[in-house]
């Protein structure tokens, strides 16, 4: 393992059982996150993305569950730790695991309105992670709450500590959850689509504020998005989801210019093109996502796949490959035929 990784996602797979079925959410998902770099996973909505990441810190509600997989986040350069700590072994609600939260690895969640409290202040809720993990008083955890209000570019850090998330936009108040996300100095920031209901002037502030603050503090970013004008701006590397699996995999310019799979095609020729003739349609993915639960036999983008080989896609399930340095793909059509037929998984 490289000196630069922070956080290495192995098999990960996530479950969530009811009376019908069993819901695959995460389905043996393979992710690296390295210091100082931004790994975008991207994907329509449905294919396990935000699974993914809350399975990380075991915020996963019931009946959901982790099953299966590691989850290693490595010690810094200056710990006497040598070994990593496999997160997905510790309980949920455990005291090593809420010693992690916060501290080493944060998230910001999806939407800011209804993950901050309407009944405390923005530096209550600012200073309660700060408390809990280095034991500052109330008043040394205000004076904190302001400089990172500060460090977000909150305009009257002093004014908005003592507000209230209802008396503020919704850019301030993903400020705010980003300021909270930072305020023990994170090694790993995961960013749940921390933009997707905000305008778009406001969404490119925040994304530049993103970028700056992992070039400055070093630190690595999980971005989960469906926005691939954004998993362009500031990806270095890009994992594409699909029905809780990793289908595609590689550095950012290489799965823009060159994709390998049908499904990451298909997403970016979805992309909105502002050259087009007037009146062209939009390009879309035909299908949808299939229903939680369902079973699918070979791969499972293949009901939805121009290219399919019938009784080979619908039979056969695709391993990972890796047909280039630092790129990765399952896909059947991208196999060598010999490889495939010896080591392939038939259902």
């Amino acid at each position: 393992m490289t000196d630069d990784v922070v956080l290495d996602i192995r098999d990960l797979r996530t479950h969530f059982r009811t009376d019908d079925a069993v819901i695959r959410a995460v389905d043996g998902v393979d992710l690296t996150v390295r210091r100082g770099r931004t790994l975008c996973v991207v994907g329509e909505s449905g294919c396990g993305k935000s699974a993914m990441a809350r399975s990380v810190l075991r915020l996963v509600d019931p009946p959901g569950e982790v099953v299966g997989g590691r989850v290693l986040l490595y010690p810094p350069d200056d710990s006497p730790d040598t070994e990593p700590a496999d997160l997905a072994a510790l309980r949920p609600n455990g005291k090593e695991i809420r010693s992690v939260r916060g501290r080493d690895v944060a998230m910001i969640f999806q939407e800011p309105m209804s993950s901050l409290s309407l009944v405390h202040t923005v530096g209550n809720q600012i200073g309660e992670s700060l408390r809990v993990h280095t034991g500052i008083s109330r008043k040394e955890a205000r004076a904190r709450s302001v400089e990172l209000l500060e460090r977000v570019r909150v305009p009257g850090p002093e004014r908005v500590v003592d507000s209230y998330p209802f008396q503020l936009s919704g850019g301030m108040r993903q400020r705010v959850m980003i300021a909270m996300a930072l305020a023990c100095d994170p090694r790993v920031l995961i960013a749940d689509e921390p933009t997707t209901a905000l305008d778009v002037t406001t969404q490119a502030q925040i994304l530049d504020l993103l970028a700056d603050l992992r070039r400055n503090i070093g630190m690595g970013v999980l971005f989960i998005t469906h926005d691939m004008g954004v998993v362009a701006e500031i990806a270095d590397e890009v994992a594409v989801m699909y029905l809780g699996t990793v289908v595609e995999q590689g550095p950012v310019d290489e799965i823009f210019h060159d994709p390998r799979h049908p499904y990451t095609r298909a997403l970016l020729e979805a992309v909105p093109n502002f050259g087009a003739a007037d009146r062209a349609r939009l390009t879309t993915i035909q299908g949808s996502v299939p229903a939680p639960g369902t079973e699918l036999p070979g791969c499972v983008f293949h009901p939805r796949c121009p290219e399919a080989v019938e009784g080979l896609c619908d039979t056969t399930t695709p391993r990972t490959t890796v047909p280039a340095p630092e790129r990765k793909v399952r896909c059947l059509l991208r196999e060598d035929t010999a490889d495939r037929e010896e080591t392939a998984d038939v259902r």
